[in-house]
């Protein structure tokens, strides 16, 4: 019994990608094998259980290295400047941007980061990624700290 497929081919040349796309007449369809193999997604790491002092030194070396990161970002705008006390870092944007605050969270184990332009946001620290996530969308907190800082209006990248 004939029957009709469809052909899909990606031709790429020029560095433009384009589809082709024709039918034809068949005897039978083709049928995707089965004798690939298929990748087994492998495990994630079971993290080793951080004892407190373990924790509380991870995130305030975290806490450090971010607002040495943003040293550089902060002298190319007027105004702007890091001050720390025993609630974390806080750095103010200059010229009534607003002020964004790093600390630490040891009853949760999180970092939160309050920002004049996202808001208050939580991050844990995820083992497998060796990164700071956020706490329901799993998003890497470096990002939000360059996102908020280019859209308060700053000029200049942190290095985080």
């Amino acid at each position: 019994m004939l029957r009709r497929a469809l052909v899909v081919a990606v031709v790429s040349g020029r560095g433009r990608t384009t589809r082709a796309m024709s039918s034809r007449w068949t005897d039978e369809l083709e049928k995707p094998s089965r004798t690939r193999s298929r990748r087994r997604r492998s495990e994630p790491e079971k993290a080793k259980e951080l004892s407190d002092e373990e924790w509380a030194a991870m995130a305030s070396g975290w806490l450090v290295r971010v607002a040495e990161g943003f040293e550089d970002a902060v002298e190319a705008n007027a105004g702007a400047s890091i001050a720390s006390d025993e609630e974390g870092y806080h750095i103010d944007f200059g010229e009534q941007r607003g002020v964004m605050t790093l600390s630490a969270n040891q009853g949760d184990r999180t970092i939160e980061v309050i920002s004049p332009v996202s808001g208050a946001l939580k991050y844990a620290y995820d083992p497998a990624s060796a990164a700071w996530l956020h706490v329901i969308d799993k998003h890497d907190v470096r990002g939000i700290l360059v996102r908020d800082f280019l859209r308060a209006g700053c000029v200049g990248l942190p290095k985080v």
